[in-house]
């Protein structure tokens, strides 16, 4: 900033210059009044000059008059001594003349110097006014400028006032702003302690509650007969044959549209049979429709929006979760409530069935993962994944789940003991808003908020395709895409209002599905039986389409 000792040095160089400018224009009439004195010095010399000379002329003129009236008078007289007097006399007489002579000379020379110098103390009289004039000018200027000076040094006292002022508040403001940041730097310190300090409890929790649910998971099996767990056990994570698919058709027409909600639709599922379809909206209900889109019966009880809905393998069951930090499980047929599984403390993007149909598996807001038993209604295992999660999925054997996140990150998480497999965090730039497993449990399927697809095969760790187009835009956090029966194609919804198909092997663009939908499109699925795939818009309006 400006200190106020240059504001004082500018301040005095402005005075100084406008004396010294004040100064050079009385210095020039300073000049003239010299000369004027000068001159009347002069005049006056000459004046005495003359007046000195004119004495003289009347005292020659006298003489000459005596000396005239002698030399008449020894004209008179004959004798020789007169005559030689009278000589003398006259040449005397004559002297006398030529020194009058010369005197008049001379007066009219200083006469016609005093007229001059007259006529010069004229004009320089004339001069003398007009500067006094001009410097009495000056004076009132300098007295108005006096003025101003004062003005301005009482201004300048005041402002120099000011800053001291100003100078001692910087200085506190500086003192407290000094303060701020060293309390800001403690309270961060003081957050990043507490949240690793949080972090180590919560996984110290987190390990605890799963070595309870291990135990009391053992104590329930031991209950079991021995026939009845070595069946399960037999039964559970059979290779998933993936010769029951047909080769699955694109669609290519829109069969037809449903008015499913009135406010905001979320999600969209085929059953397994592709006989039932069910969609969830922001009205807090799951609508459950036939294969021609006819309304069968709503599932509600839900206190905030339904954000994910999917059937079981044997269809008898329907999961919604939700905003209100809960997960309801529903009989497909009725509107009962089987279990209502708490445990999240933020909104519910993302949920799925395992394999075994009574497991589930969802992803919160709230940085966790859990896994749930039906059969006994509670959480087995609950995975810290550190970032918000927008999308979990179990793989078909069901020991292995994959999760989409916020930081862009996918991960594979192995739910017999929660250990994290495998995070792949190039595979977005923004966002993961949905992650699915083809049937065959070797390739994944991720989309993401920068309007890419990617199917990666997770035994690799390698991306297989990247599939993208330039009027693609991916409206949503939680954006659902889906994968064909075959995985050979997949789909999104845009923001336009239209389904963009690809094919997933060649990553070509197959078809974009138009005229559906007015709005942006939140997700869609593609049926088992691998021929329609169901899209569900902002409006809540369904669309199916057919090849």
């Amino acid at each position: 900033g400006i200190r106020d000792d240059d504001v004082m040095e500018v301040w005095k160089q402005s005075i100084l210059d406008s004396l010294v400018t004040t100064n050079n224009q009385t210095r020039a009439f300073s000049q003239i009044i010299t000369g004027y004195q000068a001159i009347l010095k002069k005049n006056t010399t000459f004046a005495l000059t003359v007046s000195d000379l004119q004495k003289q002329i009347a005292i020659s003129k006298d003489a000459n008059a005596k000396l005239t009236s002698e030399v008449n008078q020894l004209r008179q007289s004959g004798s020789e001594d007169t005559r030689r007097r009278l000589v003398d006399l006259e040449a005397k007489l004559h002297s006398q003349q030529e020194d009058l002579t010369a005197a008049y000379r001379a007066k009219l020379e200083h006469t016609e110097e005093l007229l001059r110098l007259n006529q010069l103390k004229q004009r320089m009289d004339n001069d003398y006014q007009k500067a006094l004039a001009e410097i009495e000018n000056l004076r009132e200027e300098i007295q108005d400028r006096n003025n101003i000076i004062s003005d301005l040094q009482r201004q300048l006292r005041d402002v120099a006032g000011a800053l001291d002022v100003l100078k001692v508040e910087y200085t506190a403001e500086k003192s407290h702003r000094a303060n701020l940041v060293d309390e800001l730097a403690a309270i961060r310190k003081e957050y990043n302690t507490l949240v690793t300090r949080w972090m180590e409890r919560a996984r110290e929790e987190a390990d605890s509650m799963n070595r309870q649910l291990e135990d009391e998971a053992k104590r329930y099996q031991r209950k079991k007969s021995e026939s009845l767990s070595q069946s399960a056990m037999k039964n559970y994570g059979a290779p998933i044959d993936v010769s029951q698919y047909q080769l699955s058709l694109v669609p290519r027409t829109k069969k037809f549209s449903i008015e499913a909600h009135h406010t905001h639709g979320n999600d969209v599922c085929f059953s397994l049979s592709g006989q039932l379809l069910a969609s969830c909206s922001t009205d807090k209900d799951v609508k459950i429709w036939d294969s021609r889109g006819s309304h069968s019966h709503t599932l509600t009880g839900s206190t905030q929006s339904v954000m994910c809905v999917r059937f079981s393998p044997h269809e008898d069951l329907v999961l919604g979760s939700s905003t209100d930090n809960t997960v309801r499980i529903w009989r497909t047929q009725s509107n009962q409530i089987v279990h209502a599984l708490a445990g999240h403390t933020n909104k519910i993007y993302s949920a799925g069935f395992c394999s075994d149909p009574n497991r589930v598996v969802s992803g919160s807001c709230d940085r966790t993962i859990k896994c749930w038993d039906l059969s006994r209604g509670y959480c087995t295992r609950t995975i810290l994944c550190i970032s918000s999660c927008n999308s979990v999925c179990p793989d078909p054997s069901g020991f292995m789940v994959a999760s989409g996140h916020f930081d862009k990150s996918v991960k594979l998480w192995d739910v017999r003991d929660g250990r994290e497999v495998q995070k792949i965090e190039d595979l977005h730039t923004q966002q993961v808003t949905h992650v699915e497993f083809a049937p065959d449990g070797h390739r994944l399927l991720s989309c993401g908020r920068d309007n890419v697809l990617k199917i990666t095969d997770v035994r690799m760790m390698q991306t297989i395709n990247t599939m993208t187009h330039p009027e693609l835009y991916v409206p949503l956090t939680y954006s659902k895409a889906c994968l064909s029966p075959d995985a050979n194609y997949c789909a999104i919804g845009g923001n336009d209002g239209n389904v963009y198909v690809f094919d997933s092997t060649t990553a070509k663009l197959e078809i974009i599905l138009k005229g559906g939908h007015n709005s942006y499109i939140s997700s869609c699925t593609w049926g088992a039986i691998g021929s329609c795939i169901a899209s569900i818009d902002k409006n809540g309006m369904v669309a199916v389409w057919g090849p």
